[in-house]
């Protein structure tokens, strides 16, 4: 109570008014603290209804951007296929749909925050998410998919990103020869920087630390959520060593070899990520040729040509960006100049020839078809002219 006092009296008792408890909806993230409390919120819901299990809470939220019609990726895309192509390449099922679990705008929050910057920091949550779910599965780190160039872990993560792009730069110079594979590594899509640091995180966060040659299983202290082991991560406010180390430790997992503290393989690294790039690429360059209805056999040739150049200079960018981060430790991951020369066209195609072989005999096949029409067509003109035929009767 308090005592307010009256122009004609003593003071009277007035009731305290209890303000309304009033529930603020989430909002998307806009640096990594507010990131990891929007996960963790996420995980609060998830747990409240019956999510124990870490590993299942990493599969639902990466449902979220990957997957599922209400993904993040599908409203961008609306590919069926793309959904279960994620869901082969992490060797799992398509996650279940949390939207009735997370409420009061807390899914679409987490659905905005793929991109998320601290600073100079950056980070691709999505591709950091999807990584994890691949980790899950000993069959998605190591088995290599036939005519993929990788392993679904790969696909999810770095090589999906630089053999997409090497595949869309190999297009572009099929109308301009010189086009740049800086390119390629700008905006949001393919080798911009939060979709390469996402790439890096995907394998490192909630890693064994014992473990430094290829990706291990996720390693994730008996009691701690994934908003505890992306907190040890990205080290809001202050990064850590998890953070500055993040692509030293990367190169070692891809192949990198060191004398003290210089790359010692760096030829044969590019050299050895560069084919699975190409591989890749040409499977992806199908696809979205055949996603936008530009399929054909002379476009997809005239682009192979390129492709194992442009597969090499990606290649080439993707490791100078690893090195120069893990000889200035804690600097942002991303393409720098100078760029590697342009590679001059090959004479044939050597990458995707199998791929090419079967969109030329469909087309073959189509052409023929066509054709078979077209002389039915003939003499059924002919027929009505000379004969009077009319279709099924005289």
């Amino acid at each position: 109570m308090v005592l307010k006092k009256s122009h004609n009296g003593p003071a009277q008792k007035q009731p305290i008014t209890k303000k309304p408890n009033v529930i603020r909806p989430h909002q998307s993230a806009k640096d990594f603290r507010q990131l990891i409390s929007l996960v963790r919120a996420t995980e609060e819901r998830l747990v409240a209804n019956g999510y124990d299990d870490v590993e299942k809470r990493i599969h639902v939220i990466r449902g979220i951007y990957y997957g599922a019609t209400w993904s993040a990726d599908y409203q961008v895309e609306q590919s069926p296929v793309r959904n279960e192509a994620f869901n082969g390449y992490t060797f799992s099922s398509e996650p279940e749909d949390p939207r009735p679990l997370l409420k009061n705008n807390l899914f679409e929050s987490m659905r905005q925050s793929r991109d998320v910057q601290e600073g100079d920091r950056f980070i691709d949550f999505s591709h950091l998410i999807i990584g994890m779910d691949a980790r899950r599965s000993g069959l998605a780190r190591g088995m290599a998919i036939p005519m993929h160039g990788g392993t679904g872990l790969e696909i999810c993560t770095w090589l999906g990103d630089l053999g997409g792009g090497a595949s869309m730069l190999a297009k572009d110079r099929t109308t301009s020869p010189n086009a740049p594979v800086l390119k390629r590594f700008t905006g949001l899509s393919f080798g911009d920087s939060n979709n390469l640091e996402g790439d890096v995180a995907g394998y490192l966060v909630a890693r064994d630390k014992s473990v430094d040659k290829g990706p291990s299983a996720l390693e994730i202290p008996e009691g701690k959520w994934i908003a505890d082991v992306l907190e040890e991560y990205l080290s809001p406010g202050s990064p850590g060593t998890e953070w500055t180390d993040r692509c030293t430790i990367f190169l070692k997992m891809m192949g990198g070899e060191f004398k003290g503290y210089k790359l010692s393989n760096r030829d044969a690294l590019i050299d050895r990520l560069a084919r699975p790039v190409a591989e890749f690429g040409s499977l992806y360059l199908l696809n979205r040729l055949r996603q936008t209805n530009r399929l054909t056999a002379s476009l997809l040739e005239t682009s192979y040509l390129h492709l194992v150049g442009t597969a090499r200079e990606v290649a080439q960018v993707f490791v100078s960006a690893l090195v120069y981060s893990h000889e200035h430790q804690g600097v942002r991951l991303q393409a720098r100049a100078p760029a590697p020369p342009v590679t001059p066209k090959a004479q044939q195609v050597t990458t995707g020839s199998s791929l090419l072989n079967a969109i030329k005999s469909k087309e073959r096949v189509e052409k023929g078809a066509k054709k078979l029409e077209e002389d039915a067509q003939e003499v059924e003109q002919w027929l009505k002219k000379h004969l009077g035929f009319r279709g099924l009767s005289w």
